[in-house]
This record gives C-alpha cells, structure tokens and sequence, in this order.
C-alpha cells in the first residue's frame, strides 16, 4: 500500500506543478495582453479560474493526510485542520453519487430537458 501511495504523491506532485506552471503562464499572459497590448486576452480569466480549482482540489487531497498526520490545529478555534479540510474528499464523494445518479438517467433514457424539473420532481 505504501508504494502505491508513494506513486500517487509522485504523480499528484507532478500534476500540482505542471497546472501551477500552466496557471502562472496564463496570468502573466493577462498581464502582458492587457497593459503591454492594450488587447486583454479574452480567455485567461475563466482558464486561470479554471487551472486554481484544479490545484486547489488535486492538491487538497494530499493536505487532508498532511495535516492530521502532522496534527495540526487551527489558530482560534484549536480545530484540527485536517477536519477542516476533509470537506474536500466528502465533496468529491458526493460529486461521484450524483455523476453516478445523472450516468444512471443517461443509460435508461430517464434524463429530462430540465436538472430543476428533475430536482423538484424528486
């Protein structure tokens, strides 16, 4: 088990740095383009919105261990911080229970034209 995580740190840090690389080049792209051009790009807003989600969760994922296995607490309240942070991995789980519900209507031809008719009707 230790070598698979040990993988999965390899991977997850290479991940993390390759979207930090991507998300750096963006922002100073919307830099040049804007006051150097006078011409801000178009896209760079949304991809850089876009690139620090997926860092922030990628990366998460790994700080949940880090912090309860470090055991640290947070300044005010004296609450573990990877309590706190657990919030991300429960949110994944339960993105996965409703991916897998929308998957499910998708198969048996159930999805509606409306998520909020579907929502209201359930």
């Amino acid at each position: 088990m230790s070598l698979l995580i040990k993988k999965l740190d390899q991977a997850l840090e290479i991940i993390v740095i390759l979207i930090m690389g991507a998300l750096v080049i963006d922002v100073l792209w919307q830099v040049f383009s804007r006051f150097i051009l006078s011409n801000p790009s178009s896209f760079t807003d949304e991809l850089a919105r876009f690139l620090l989600i997926s860092v922030l969760i990628i990366g998460g994922s790994r700080l949940v261990f880090i912090t309860l296995y470090l055991e640290q607490t947070s300044a005010a309240l004296n609450v573990p911080l990877g309590y706190v942070y657990s919030v991300l991995p429960l949110s994944g789980i339960i993105m996965l229970i409703y991916n897998f519900h929308f998957l499910l209507q998708n198969f048996a031809g159930l999805r509606t034209s409306s998520l909020l008719e579907k929502t209201n009707k359930d």
